[in-house]
């Protein structure tokens, strides 16, 4: 990961696993992002499995935006676009690295400077 990723103001995270086709949004969104002309303060990131791993993209940035595929908000393969406060709003089924995107934003506030919302 280069140093403009942790630089430009705007970033999209894009999560998941490309080997299992139930969770391989992220990634097929990251590849699509990543072969077309994007703007300059605008960085693609390939997440992957990186669970907490990913505050460090989060912080220092204006906007942030994160591709995942997430069972509890629609039917599979439908997109859903959800604030902050809708996604703390779901509960993780676990604490930690199987706890996903729900977990990964509540503990933003703790580690990340200016990430309350």
């Amino acid at each position: 990961m280069s140093t403009a990723a942790l630089e430009s103001e705007n970033r999209v995270i894009c999560i998941g696993n490309r080997y299992i086709a139930e969770d391989a949004i992220g990634s097929r969104v990251y590849d699509c992002l990543s072969r077309r002309e994007l703007p300059a303060d605008l960085c693609i990131i390939d997440g992957g499995l990186m669970g907490l791993d990913l505050l460090r993209f989060v912080e220092g940035a204006r906007r942030v935006v994160f591709v995942d595929a997430l069972w509890e908000f629609s039917a599979p393969g439908r997109p859903v676009i959800l604030h902050h406060q809708e996604a703390l709003g779901v509960r993780p089924a676990a604490y930690g690295h199987g706890g996903g995107l729900a977990f990964l934003l509540r503990m933003l506030p703790g580690v990340c400077a200016g990430a309350g919302g």
